[in-house]
């Protein structure tokens, strides 16, 4: 994107965060001017850096979420939903079963899995960016919502018949088969 263009999503994004300062007064305006302003500017730099496809659907809801994480404070308790869980641990069996997967650079991992799972790269990118994390303990609420946020949502259809319907068996089969394709 030229730098026009990105001057402009920033504009318009940091915009639309206005509609929250009202509720962050006690905080002081030029604080909180200052994470919608960072927080604009990180989802467009990690917008940029995974190649989203949808940058519009993407900014609307990172841009939010980085500046709810800047202006609430740390918290080290992390919520994970049900359906992050089962991925987790659908992954974990996985690179249990197939040791050699683990062994890829971690962009044909994402390529696997996104053959794997049927979602886009980006997507794929976010929960493995999230799984990486878990591993090494330091998951933050942040990249949990991020990625919750931008998953496919819950619909009749591939991706919620892919997790009903595979046995692991399956699941290891089909890595397998995807691993020879990257």
């Amino acid at each position: 994107m030229d730098k026009q263009v990105l001057e402009a999503l920033h504009q318009r994004y940091y915009t639309y965060l206005k509609r929250y300062f009202p509720l962050y007064k006690e905080r002081g305006s030029e604080k909180v001017e200052r994470f919608a302003d960072e927080a604009v500017s990180k989802a467009i730099e990690r917008g940029m850096k995974f190649n989203v496809l949808e940058m519009e659907h993407y900014m609307e809801h990172a841009s939010s979420i980085y500046f709810k994480a800047m202006l609430e404070p740390i918290d080290t308790e992390v919520n994970l939903p049900k359906e992050l869980v089962d991925l987790f641990v659908m992954m974990d069996y996985v690179y249990e079963n197939v040791p050699d997967l683990r062994e890829l650079e971690r962009g044909s991992q994402v390529k696997v899995w996104s053959e794997v799972l049927t979602m886009d790269i980006f997507q794929v990118r976010l929960l493995y960016h999230c799984y990486c994390k878990v591993q090494e303990g330091t998951l933050r609420q942040v990249d949990v919502d991020l990625t919750v946020t931008l998953l496919p949502p819950k619909k009749r259809g591939e991706f919620e018949v892919l997790h009903q319907s595979f046995d692991m068996d399956e699941m290891i089969t089909h890595v397998k088969s995807a691993m020879e394709v990257v």
